[in-house]
């Protein structure tokens, strides 16, 4: 059995107490002022704190900490004063509740995190595209501005939300510390994807209005407008998917942390929807748009769309491990 470090909280308030009961394993003997001296000490140095109690003298202690726990056969006044009462004798709850309470904010984290990511990629590369790409100078016959229909926007959604569904399944890290949930550090965290994302997906449409320049070595026929709709269309659905698969594991490559089924299986629906739709939607005029599938005059470029993609998301997956590194290396955000 391992030595545990053992203060008496009868040598309260001796100088020698305060000064040993911070790397304390166990304080034992303390009572109610005991316990408040130490929440207020760890609190002043931004430590959370949490604490057990089940009498009259407890109740300050639990009133003040962060999280104060009362156990099953504690008095009125030690309930009043907890924010948590224990139904069952034992501590084990505890524990259990903890876990799943870190658990609960890992999915809770990487849901914010993901819906952050995709919503900002969009909105950015809608509002560059429109300003940025002239579509008349590439060819003729296209109009002047890049839109997208406001029913395709809709459909992305869809596609994307739907899949976000599955993240209630999924298997998280224990967070072990509730402080990163903050928003700075979640901004801090899409950075990273939302960059990488929207480069690509301007570099694609690029590449789609140029495709007889650019494209004519991969079997690539030139592209209608309809088509470049359709074609970028395909790309943002794929992309956002295949990201949630980089965002869920944080700091690490995303093939360390396998997903649960549930969330494989449906990241295959979606993105079978979302081929199924850029390849095979019909030809026509839709809110002024032309629009098309790709299996309408441009086949090959589905399965070149799925190969960007994947490379696309395997350099935002690169680019999100160095971006944690560095921040952990230089303490960007205070994250050791």
């Amino acid at each position: 059995m391992p030595h545990l470090n053992m203060v008496d909280g009868r040598e309260y308030p001796s100088e020698e107490f305060s000064r040993n009961f911070r790397d304390a394993d166990i304080v034992h003997s303390s009572w109610g002022g005991v316990k408040c001296h130490m929440i207020d000490t760890f609190q002043l140095e931004n430590v959370k704190c949490g604490v057990t109690g089940d009498g009259m003298g407890d109740c300050s202690a639990l009133a003040l900490a962060h999280c104060g726990i009362a156990f099953y056969f504690a008095t009125e006044g030690a309930r009043s004063a907890a924010d948590v009462i224990l139904l069952e004798e034992g501590v084990d709850m505890i524990e259990i509740a903890w876990k799943m309470a870190r658990c609960i904010m890992g999915r809770i984290r990487s849901c914010i995190t993901h819906r952050m990511a995709i919503h900002s990629h969009l909105g950015l590369f809608l509002f560059i595209s429109l300003f940025a790409f002239d579509p008349s100078t590439y060819q003729a016959n296209f109009p002047r501005y890049f839109t997208f229909p406001m029913i395709y926007v809709i459909l992305m959604r869809f596609v994307v939300d739907f899949f976000s569904l599955s993240t209630g399944w999924d298997r998280v890290k224990k967070i072990q510390d509730f402080d990163t949930c903050h928003m700075s550090h979640v901004m801090s965290w899409i950075i990273p994807h939302v960059i990488v994302s929207t480069v690509a997906s301007l570099l694609w449409l690029y590449l789609c209005l140029t495709s007889r320049d650019t494209l004519k070595n991969f079997e690539v026929e030139e592209m209608k407008y309809g088509n470049v709709v359709n074609a970028v269309f395909l790309q943002i659905s794929l992309s956002e998917i295949l990201q949630n698969f980089s965002v869920r594991t944080q700091e690490k490559f995303f093939f360390q942390r396998n997903p649960h089924f549930s969330v494989a299986i449906l990241a295959g629906i979606c993105l079978l929807l979302g081929t199924v739709m850029g390849t095979f939607w019909a030809e026509g005029v839709l809110e002024g748009i032309e629009i098309g599938g790709l299996a309408h005059g441009n086949g090959m470029m589905v399965w070149w769309t799925w190969v960007y993609c994947i490379i696309a998301f395997v350099i935002e997956d690169l680019v999100k491990v160095t971006a944690f590194w560095m921040k952990k290396k230089f303490d960007c955000s205070q994250l050791n």
